[in-house]
């Protein structure tokens, strides 16, 4: 396979990885690593613990610990 077309395979299947993830949890990922190369250590922490502190009781992060706890694969909401 031809280096771009590699390249384009994988980048779509790392986009259907993303669209499977629960929105808030990318959007606050993409948050934190957009960007990332300005930020020194400290507000970097600050961003991640905002970005995972922002999930907490939503339905997508109680499922995500339900699913854990039985051993299965998370059903999250498409919004």
């Amino acid at each position: 396979m031809r280096p771009f077309n590699e390249l384009k395979h994988r980048a779509i299947d790392l986009a259907h990885e993303l669209a499977a993830q629960p929105a808030a949890t990318v959007k606050g990922v993409m948050t934190v690593v957009v960007g990332s190369e300005d930020r020194n250590l400290e507000a970097l922490l600050k961003a991640e613990r905002t970005a995972v502190l922002n999930t907490f009781g939503t339905a997508d992060q109680q499922e995500e610990m339900l699913a854990f706890l039985e051993k299965r694969k998370p059903v999250f909401n498409k919004r």
